[in-house]
């Protein structure tokens, strides 16, 4: 996919579907959540980096874990990546992450999370006993309730 074509989904994901001018989130809940969309799946399909946004607002109304996205992303032995500090590279993919990081945040507010209330998920490497129930598979993707 061009550069060109690229930033026009992403202006597209940024734009269509949003029914409110403002999100509830803040801009540095919104950021965290963009940080763990791009470390976790800036690879995959964008349903697939969607569906990582939703598992981590989800996490944030689950009991078992913190009430704000950066509580649940630095939450200790969550997330891999939040032990190395990496720095964002690939600046296509960060525009990306951020755009659909707002996306969710408006899908999630209108309760439409398409992995069906997953709080957990894996990427196919490993195979993750203590998950309940697989809701869906996206990519290279698999969550959880």
């Amino acid at each position: 996919m061009s550069h060109t074509s690229t930033g026009l989904l992403v202006l597209a994901l940024t734009l269509i579907g949003f029914t409110a001018n403002a999100t509830t989130y803040s801009e540095k809940q919104l950021n965290c959540l963009a940080q763990n969309i791009y470390h976790e799946a800036r690879g995959e399909p964008l349903s697939g980096q969607l569906a990582v946004a939703f598992v981590t607002l989800n996490r944030t109304e689950d009991d078992r874990f913190p009430d704000s996205i950066c509580g649940v992303v630095y939450q200790r032995g969550q997330f891999s990546w939040t032990k190395h500090k990496p720095q964002i590279r690939e600046e296509e993919a960060w525009d990306t992450a951020k755009s659909i990081a707002l996306r969710a945040s408006f899908l999630y507010e209108e309760g439409k999370d398409t992995t069906k209330g997953a709080v957990y998920f894996d990427g196919g490497k490993h195979k993750q006993a203590f998950h309940k129930r697989r809701t869906i598979r996206i990519g290279n993707h698999s969550f959880y309730q």
